[in-house]
């Protein structure tokens, strides 16, 4: 079954899969959330500041994938 491709819902999911994979000692509050569209793909993009904490990449079917190595556009802290 397909997830929501609700902008919200989104948002939400990205936030819950940030929470989930990252440690409470490291974690960096995002103060800011973007969904982008590049060359065709959605983006879910936590911000810190101006640097990218966090990208995921929202799937055709819904689901979110983390991005290791997210595209170059995004600026990431590190």
């Amino acid at each position: 079954m397909p997830q929501s491709m609700d902008p919200k819902d989104i948002e939400r999911r990205v936030y819950g899969a940030w929470n989930r994979k990252t440690q409470a000692a490291e974690k960096p509050r995002p103060d800011n959330f973007e969904l982008m569209k590049l060359e065709g793909r959605l983006y879910g993009v936590l911000y810190r500041g101006v640097e990218a904490l966090v990208v995921y990449r929202v799937r055709n079917d819904g689901q979110l994938k983390f991005m290791a190595r997210p595209p170059r556009q995004f600026r990431m802290s590190r």
